[in-house]
Order: C-alpha cells, then sequence, then structure tokens
C-alpha cells in the first residue's frame, strides 16, 4: 500500500474533491497539492502511522492558503478596510470574508460556525498528544472533520470563483506603483493567487523596473513570461506556462 501511494497514480473519489482542487488551483498551486495529498491520505489511511496527523497539517495549511487570498478580496468588495482588519481574530476575518461572498445570511451563519470549529478542530488534530501515539484515522470525529472541510472549501471556493474579477482590481492596485515596497512585494505572493491567469496579467501591464527587482531577489519567485522588446517599450506576453526562479 506504501509502494500504491508513491505511486502517483490517485483519482478523486467524489465530485466534490475534483471541484475543491481546480478552485484551489485558483489560488496556487501548493493549496492544491496539499489538498491533492490529504486526499489520497484518506484513500489510503493505513499507509501511514501518522496519516491523522499528516492529513490534519496539510488542511491548516490549505485554510490559512485561503483565508490569506479571500482577506484583500472581502477588504475590496466591502469597500471599507477598517471592517477586515489583518490584525483582528480569526472568527472576525471569516465573518468578514463570508459577508463579501454574499452568502445569504442563513448560509452565512452555517459556514462560519462550521469553518470555525473546523480551524479549532484541525489545530487540536495536527498535534501530538504528549508521547501518546498518533490519532487512528478511524475515529468517528475525524471523519466528521474531513467531511466538515469538504463542505466549507467547496462553498468557499465556489464563491470565490464567481467573485474572481476582483483580484484583477486589486492587481491594478498594485500596478499603479511605480516604486513598491517590501509590504507591496509581501501582498503579491501571499494575498495574490498565483496562478497563470493572474500572473501573467499581471506581468503585461507591469511598466515598473522595480516590481521584477523585487521579484528577482526572491530565489522561490515566479519570472514572467520572456519579454518583447522594442526600441521604445517592452511587454510580457501571454506564456504556456511561469517558469520557477
Amino acid at each position: 500500500m506504501k509502494d500504491e501511494l508513491l505511486k502517483g497514480t490517485f483519482s478523486f473519489r467524489e465530485p466534490v474533491q475534483r471541484r475543491i482542487y481546480e478552485n484551489l488551483l485558483l489560488v496556487g498551486p501548493g493549496p492544491a497539492a496539499f489538498f491533492k495529498d490529504a486526499s489520497q491520505l484518506m484513500e489510503q489511511p493505513q499507509a501511514l502511522e501518522s496519516t491523522t496527523h499528516l492529513i490534519s497539517h496539510l488542511l491548516r495549511e490549505v485554510e490559512s492558503s485561503i483565508r490569506n487570498v479571500l482577506i484583500p478580496v472581502a477588504k475590496r468588495i466591502l469597500k471599507d478596510e477598517a471592517s477586515v482588519d489583518d490584525s483582528g481574530t480569526h472568527e472576525r476575518k471569516i465573518q468578514d470574508i463570508l459577508e463579501a461572498l454574499d452568502f445569504p445570511k442563513g448560509d452565512r451563519e452555517k459556514i462560519l460556525v462550521a469553518w470555525r470549529d473546523l480551524s479549532r478542530e484541525l489545530h487540536h488534530l495536527a498535534h501530538r498528544s504528549a508521547l501518546r501515539g498518533p490519532r487512528p484515522v478511524d475515529e468517528d470525529k475525524f471523519h466528521r472533520t474531513w467531511r466538515n472541510t469538504l463542505y466549507v472549501y467547496d462553498a468557499v471556493l465556489q464563491r470565490f470563483r464567481e467573485k474572481y474579477l476582483v483580484v484583477f482590481e486589486i492587481l491594478d492596485e498594485l500596478l499603479i506603483r511605480d516604486a513598491p515596497t517590501k509590504e507591496d512585494f509581501k501582498t503579491f505572493f501571499n494575498h495574490i493567487p498565483q496562478n497563470l491567469v493572474s500572473l501573467t496579467y499581471f506581468f503585461n501591464k507591469c511598466n515598473s523596473p522595480s516590481w521584477l527587482t523585487l521579484l528577482q531577489q526572491k530565489k522561490d519567485s515566479l519570472l514572467p513570461p520572456e519579454a518583447v522588446k522594442s526600441e521604445f517599450w517592452c511587454k510580457f506576453p501571454l506564456a504556456d506556462k511561469i517558469t520557477p526562479f
């Protein structure tokens, strides 16, 4: 079974898992890979003794990635940055995100409770219990957590897909800054979806060499498509892929 886990021949069992994975690709390749690995471990829970802990860690990474991308989206939609405070509580951030994604009030309250409980459960399940052995994956609580994960991620990511055009508005705000700061750079990598559509949009419209200087300082950053230059202008055309720096 361990050999099967390493072969990379996994396919999602449920349509909801495939849908979540495809929507996570909008967020970035990392969160999508984390979710796929967690799904694979759920299909072969006995392959590793620490499956419960590994899955919980992976899902926590996915959850924080979703929040990181949706916080600026919520700010933009709500038009009131004071109402979406980066330093606010975890629950307050979730409330603002759900409001910005325009869930009906009843659904919003249901997802809020599910998301809040999910975050607490994953925090508990990811960490060891003193020096005791790993928690077994067949515990009813863990399977409830998994189902709760699918419910929250699917609902939130589908709404994010519908609101995706807001990402371009956020990118436009970054692009008008001829001298981007380190905070702008941090926003670009931590809060802007890292996919071909967003990155190509950004590099096609980027006119500031300062942005490229900052990007080149990050060893694992993403390079723009190769530039097309003339005597008077330089443009980054649509590319088949963005290659690692």
